[in-house]
């Protein structure tokens, strides 16, 4: 296929242009022949899209197997003289990469000029030609096939089969509707009343028997009440009459006909219409080409479905005289141009995509990851903006890295739900709109970390007003405005005062709360008296300690490694939510601490905080407290805490 070749050299050449490329150097020294090589190769590219909708016959093949020839040969050049260049790097190769740039640029000119002629002579012949838009059409020709029009006669022998024979063969010719009719079958409401378990598999001319057991082990379901079943049926499809005379009996076989001329009819009138009114011009000429098809379905169905979208009566006049050329005396040759009819209507890129099935087992699931996957690897399908428009999630792991700027174009991505990063920039929400007025923005996020501080600007905040998690690195106190949706804030670096905090302290929603590497600047915290109301978790790193604070529902207090910290205030006493006191490498007067809050607590008459304490670290001169309380272990886990690590006060 000459997409495929197109496409994989399109490839090779945008990789020589990537900015990141490891030939970054060698693609600015010959930057602008690889750029007007890229840009003659796309534009044929993009001829084979689009001349597929107005193909004549035979030219366009003959091109196609030139255009395969000599992209298959350019970018196997190509690439050669990129690694001498890269391997040697001297005068001679680069001469030699020179001479194989200018030489594919002209075999790809001499092709645009063929390509243009077929063009232009497409265009003058395409209104009586049989000219179709197969892509358009595939999915109604998949719908018809659910269901059978006509064969009333041959189901009701078949059910009537099913309920004396243990085996019964369908036979007849490829697409005479064998499958079609037993699928029906197979789910009629009598059949699923009769039969507890139903199961079906594909046995191909080189099947596995175990593969084959193991689908229909799938479909096998624990009976109840095995002495009342009536029997198993085994319903068989198969195109070869010996087949069916070993595996059944030769009178009760179906054996498939050929459609009559009303059936042909009206299985021709549902696939081309389906509910709409037939007009009456088009009754003679469709009647003409259902006749032409010989009663057999699948060519109807191909027919009809490619004629579906038209609707000019010299199209269907045009179809009446080629169908003829669709049949011969040998069934099986009949089928294989039946069904080259619909593969001639493809666009280039989806008889790519389609050709490559072949690699996968016949008669086998096909996952659609690993399908997908390959299609990718070969290039077949181009990761552009819109193949994005439905992401939830884009989170980047790892090392610290520079701001990464995302463009305006990130706004369109409105499923978007998480978007983590080290540090990131977003760009003002664009105030255009893109869908009849519909104002872009990420109405449905719900994490944002870390946004840097300089976008941070009202716009931004307005476009992201629903998001739930929010971290912010390098923040500057000018903003003002937050989502009030927020119910878990991250500020990390960004040297904001304590008294910038006040406005945080009245945000409705706000449960956790995490200041992080200098986040804030100064040795107190004066919190405003109603602030901070529903605040469950607290947690301060790489930060000056607090002599005061009010967070009236805090459930857990968790302190690790606060080599300074002596004293935990008397008042957390007071706190009735307070659950759990966590201690971890600190100094033993912390405990203190926790176990006066705890007897504090029992004299108030409120059920005593548990207390955790692991790995206490020695005192100030370097050996351990004479005293440590004897604190109860947790017994049970709360769901919010205050954490605090490093403070450098040495006391509260």
């Amino acid at each position: 296929m000459a997409h495929a070749s197109v496409a994989s050299l399109t490839g090779t050449i945008e990789s020589l242009l990537t900015s990141n490329s490891p030939m970054q150097s060698l693609s600015c020294d010959y930057r602008e022949e690889i750029c007007d090589l890229h840009k003659k190769i796309s534009s044929l590219e993009i001829f084979l899209k689009n001349f597929e909708k107005n193909n004549v016959y035979g030219q366009i093949t003959d091109l196609e197997v030139e255009l395969k020839e000599v992209a298959n040969i350019a970018e196997q050049t190509i690439q050669l003289r990129v690694t001498e260049v890269v391997l040697v790097n001297d005068e001679k190769t680069h001469e030699r990469l020179s001479d194989t740039l200018q030489l594919v640029a002209e075999d790809i000119d001499r092709i645009w000029k063929v390509s243009t002629k077929i063009k232009d002579k497409g265009k003058q012949v395409s209104e009586g030609s049989l000219v179709q838009d197969f892509s358009s059409s595939i999915n109604n020709i998949l719908n018809v096939n659910s269901n059978t029009v006509g064969r009333d006669d041959q189901k009701e022998r078949l059910l009537e089969h099913l309920t004396t024979s243990k085996v019964i063969p369908i036979v007849g010719m490829g697409g005479i509707g064998k499958t079609t009719l037993a699928k029906e079958v197979y789910s009629y409401e009598s059949i699923l009343g009769r039969f507890d378990v139903r199961a079906w598999a594909i046995v191909s001319q080189q099947h596995n028997i175990k593969e084959i057991l193991l689908s229909l082990l799938q479909s096998t379901i624990k009976m109840d009440d095995t002495v009342k079943m009536k029997g198993s049926r085994i319903l068989l499809t198969t195109r070869n009459d010996e087949v069916a005379c070993y595996a059944g009996i030769e009178n009760i076989s179906l054996w498939m006909s050929f459609m009559d001329q009303d059936e042909s009819w009206n299985l021709f009138k549902s696939a081309a219409f389906s509910s709409e009114a037939l007009p009456y011009e088009f009754e003679t000429v469709g009647k003409q080409i259902a006749y032409e098809c010989h009663g057999l379905p699948l060519t109807i169905v191909v027919v009809a479905g490619l004629l579906k979208s038209k609707r000019a009566i010299k199209d269907w006049e045009s179809v009446a005289k080629d169908v003829k050329s669709f049949f011969t005396n040998d069934p099986d040759e009949r089928c294989s141009r039946v069904l080259g009819l619909s593969y001639n209507h493809l666009t280039s890129d989806l008889k790519t995509c389609l050709l490559h099935f072949g690699i996968f087992r016949e008669d086998s699931e096909i996952p659609a990851k690993k399908l997908m996957r390959s299609w990718m690897a070969e290039g077949f399908l181009k990761l552009e903006n819109d193949l994005l428009w439905n992401l939830w999630t884009f989170i980047v792991k790892g090392m610290r890295l520079s701001v990464i700027t995302f463009p305006e174009e990130i706004w369109g991505l409105m499923q978007l739900r998480h978007l983590k990063l080290s540090r990131f920039y977003l760009p003002d929400c664009p105030s255009g709109s893109v869908d009849k007025g519909r104002h872009l923005d990420f109405s449905n996020i719900q994490t944002i970390s870390y946004l840097s501080q300089r976008c941070c600007t009202k716009e931004v905040i307005m476009g992201i007003q629903n998001v739930k998690e929010l971290g912010i690195s390098d923040f500057a106190s000018k903003c003002k405005t937050f989502p009030a949706t927020i119910k878990n804030l991250k500020l990390e670096r960004t040297l904001t005062s304590w008294s910038y905090l006040d406005i945080i302290a009245e945000f409705p929603n706000l449960e956790v709360l995490k200041l992080m590497d200098h986040a804030c600047l100064g040795d107190e915290w004066h919190p405003i008296v109603r602030g901070f109301t529903r605040l469950k978790l607290l947690l301060i790193e790489k930060d000056n300690f607090l002599k005061h604070w009010n967070f009236p529902v805090l459930e857990r207090l968790v302190l690790k490694k606060c080599h300074n910290l002596k004293e935990i205030p008397i008042e957390f006493a007071e706190i009735h939510t307070l659950q759990l006191i966590e201690l971890t490498r600190c100094l033993p007067k912390l405990g203190d601490s926790a176990a006066r809050i705890q007897q504090e607590q029992q004299d108030l008459g409120n059920n005593p905080v548990d207390v955790r304490i692991s790995n206490p670290c020695p005192g100030r001169d370097g050996h351990p407290e004479p005293h440590r309380p004897k604190i109860p272990l947790l017994t049970s886990q709360p769901t919010s805490d205050i954490v605090c690590s490093r403070p450098k006060l040495a006391r509260l």
